[in-house]
């Protein structure tokens, strides 16, 4: 931490060099106390503890003549600690000195601009321990040396804030910070963390609303927790070579959520989603084996390359843009039975190349765009009873074990209710 103590350790001894010898007229031995019965001063200087002659040195214990300094018992003001400032940055600053930060923690306590802290010579953020909040941006990277990031007063960010390229950070902590939001001005906006290679702990206690997370390239962190974010916009989290659990157990709302190479990622809590404007997307993550989402009324979800995945749930999801799993051929469970509607124009069901034997969606009457069922070896059904209409293509096509008739009566119930917006291809499927 930067020691700014040396300073005033510094003053405290320019300070009592400087001082003048006590007067040759009075005596503050042990043996001679210039107390209130007796007085070895002249008629100018009264050390009594019931009138004070001088302005500017206060003896008593009860009054105080100097605002900046009190010498009383009970409270002295050389000892007390620095107050915060109280004034925001404003502009855009790089602090690359230990000078700089020391400058700048005299001064600011909020940003409104663009700070980067970017130096080998700050050990951590101690320069920043009164800073409360920042509308801009702050990002904090590109250092060997730094050993900790700490924003303890840090409360509420209107743009971005970025830890990146620190070497020997293991935990990020951002105790008081409630809420981080986006800033069309600030030149990235959300939370990011990337290329931290030591990082093994991100602690944000209270932050309830989190608009953008960008989460990547840590090669040390398993664990990622946000036990109190309530909604966001935008979650990406990639790259991450240890990465074994995500939670988020009382997110209720967001916009996208992205999953993507996580190598040994298997273990996802997203109980409390209730609503995801686009989807859920989960890449490239060999290890995970189910997707629950038990809470989730609205939105999407899509599993693309998850070879051990066994299971897709959302009981609740009624209202929904796509669902689409893709090269999973231990999938034997995909379970939406409340769904109603697929509104997405592009590719509203997607099943290709998985291990199910079964697709069931009792309920689901529209769907805005592509129907797709391909290359699934083990599907012997697929029952849509109340299917009504598909705005694109209508594609079942090298399922060997599901018959083709039973394809061609679903066919035939779109075209009679409905329709279908786009082509109908049924090929390649058993007889």
């Amino acid at each position: 931490m930067i020691e700014l103590r040396a300073i005033g350790l510094g003053l405290a001894l320019v300070l009592a060099a400087g001082c003048p010898p006590p007067p040759p007229g009075d005596d503050d031995e042990a043996t001679d106390d210039d107390d209130a019965t007796d007085d070895d001063d002249d008629a100018t200087d009264d050390d009594d503890a019931t009138d004070d002659d001088d302005a500017t040195d206060d003896d008593d214990a009860t009054d105080d003549d100097d605002a900046t300094d009190d010498d009383d018992a009970t409270d002295d003001d050389d000892d007390v600690a620095p107050a915060c400032p109280n004034a925001p940055f404003v502009g855009y600053q790089i602090l690359a000195t230990v000078a700089d930060a020391i400058d700048f923690a005299a001064q600011f306590d909020a940003i409104e601009g663009t700070l980067i802290v970017k130096s080998d010579e700050l050990l951590d953020l101690g320069f920043l321990t009164c800073l409360t909040s920042v509308e801009g941006s702050l990002a904090i990277g590109s250092s060997t040396s730094m050993q900790s990031a700490s924003l303890p007063a840090l409360e509420w960010v209107d743009g971005g804030l970025s830890f990146g390229g620190l070497g020997l950070v293991e935990t990020i902590s951002l105790p008081a910070l409630t809420s981080v939001e986006t800033n069309v001005s600030s030149p990235w906006s959300g939370l990011h963390l990337g290329a931290l290679p030591m990082l093994e702990t991100v602690d944000a206690p209270v932050l309830s609303h989190l608009e953008e997370l960008m989460v990547q390239q840590n090669d040390a962190l398993t664990e990622l927790q946000f036990p109190a974010v309530e909604t966001s916009s935008l979650l990406r989290v990639r790259n991450m070579p240890t990465l074994v659990s995500i939670s988020f157990p009382v997110l209720t709302q967001a916009v996208s959520l992205l999953l993507e190479v996580n190598p040994l990622l298997s273990v996802v809590d997203l109980s409390s989603l209730e609503v995801v404007s686009t989807s859920v997307e989960f890449r490239e993550l060999p290890a995970l084996a189910e997707i629950e989402l038990p809470a989730l009324s609205a939105g999407g979800v899509l599993a693309w390359d998850v070879p051990e995945l066994t299971s897709v749930s959302a009981p609740q999801l009624v209202d929904g843009t796509l669902v689409g799993v893709v090269n999973a051929p231990a999938l034997t469970t995909l379970a939406a039975p409340s769904l109603q509607t697929l509104a997405s124009s592009v590719s509203s069901l997607l099943v290709r190349e998985t291990g199910l034997s079964s697709i069931t969606l009792a309920s689901l009457e529209t769907a805005g765009g592509h129907l797709r069922l391909t290359d699934n070896p083990a599907l012997t059904e697929a029952s849509f009873p109340v299917l009504e209409s598909v705005g694109g293509d209508f594609t079942v096509t090298d399922n060997g074990l599901l018959p083709t008739a039973e394809i061609e009566a679903l066919r035939d119930q779109l075209l009679s209710s409905g329709g279908i917006g786009g082509s109908a291809d049924i090929s390649g499927n058993g007889p």
